[in-house]
């Protein structure tokens, strides 16, 4: 289930995004270290019109989030919840039901294999791949550029 997202959820957010093993597969998040400093990054988000943003729901237990900005999707399934499908029944149900832009493109880290299945089973294709320096990993990597047409 996918909900507005509420102000005390950015707690759990922000704790999600600390895990070392989600950070580095990410690769190119830079979310700040300091709770005080997340939450007013995610505080301005939340307000900005042209940014949608989800808290994605599972059993009444916040699983991470998904968003859109400037036509490009991105989304944050806590680690423990990895490896269920999750990611991909949210990326379907947000496509279907929240953000209706297309092309809509996503970013992955080329080694990210779990989010590269993801947006494959989600219909998106691979249309490029750009360098870029990883802040998390201290250098630079290859990054994956994924669109959806439908």
């Amino acid at each position: 289930m996918l909900r507005n997202v509420h102000i005390d959820d950015l707690y759990i957010f922000f704790e999600q995004q600390l895990d070392p093993k989600a950070r580095w597969m990410c690769a190119f998040g830079n979310d700040p270290d300091k709770k005080d400093l997340f939450v007013t990054k995610w505080k301005k988000m939340l307000v900005d019109p042209t940014v949608l943003i989800k808290t994605i729901i599972l059993n009444d237990e916040i699983i991470g989030n998904i968003m859109s900005y400037k036509s490009e999707i991105s989304y944050w399934i806590g680690k423990e919840f990895w490896g269920k499908g999750l990611a991909t029944k949210a990326v379907v149900y947000f496509l279907t039901n929240v953000e209706k832009k297309r092309p809509i493109y996503a970013r992955v880290a080329e080694d990210n294999l779990g989010s590269r299945r993801v947006l494959t089973k989600c219909n998106f294709e691979v249309v490029g791949e750009e360098k870029g320096f990883s802040s998390t990993r201290v250098c630079e990597l290859s990054e994956l550029v994924f669109m959806r047409n439908s």
